[in-house]
């Protein structure tokens, strides 16, 4: 737990370091049923424009108007694959990667995933970030929705006429 390492808890710790330096004043942080322990897991409500801020810090390497909120170091380890998955992806530091195909082209993506479609993607050859969020809350079957309206979409829209 991170009082352990933090003496505070993770909503707590989470609030004072990254929320209110980005911004962030309205989330909501599910407990566990019974206890007062935050649901680290799946818990977490951010409005979209408060993931862009956090898509923001990640793309620039942790740093927030000057400040280094996150280590450059951590930034860099998240986004380098930690375990391959058999489909040929991989999975960082809460970041999944894949190569997203689309016609001749071959796009590498990294993308933080949350229940309900919550997603965050990052494409650093096209200096692309996507925030996107749904209320699809463990509704398992449907949870490449956000990676077709990317792929199809958002992307043909991107490159219509390159």
């Amino acid at each position: 737990p991170s009082e352990k390492t933090t003496g505070k808890k993770i909503d707590s710790f989470a609030n004072e370091n990254l929320f209110q330096p980005l911004g962030i004043i309205r989330f909501e942080w599910a407990k566990y049923p019974g206890t007062e322990l935050p649901a680290a897991a799946s818990g977490l409500r951010l409005r979209s424009r408060d993931l862009l801020n956090f898509a923001f810090l990640y793309d620039k390497k942790g740093k927030w108007n000057d400040k280094q909120l996150i280590p450059e170091k951590w930034i860099e380890e998240s986004f380098q694959p930690q375990v391959q998955r058999p489909d040929g992806g991989a999975y960082g530091y809460q970041f999944w990667m894949w190569d997203e195909k689309l016609g001749d082209r071959t796009i590498p993506v990294v993308t933080c995933v949350g229940n309900g479609d919550q997603r965050i993607f990052f494409d650093k050859a096209n200096d692309l970030l996507v925030v996107m969020t749904a209320g699809n809350y463990n509704k398992w079957d449907i949870k490449n929705n956000t990676s077709a309206l990317l792929r199809d979409y958002i992307y043909p829209a991107l490159f219509n006429g390159r």
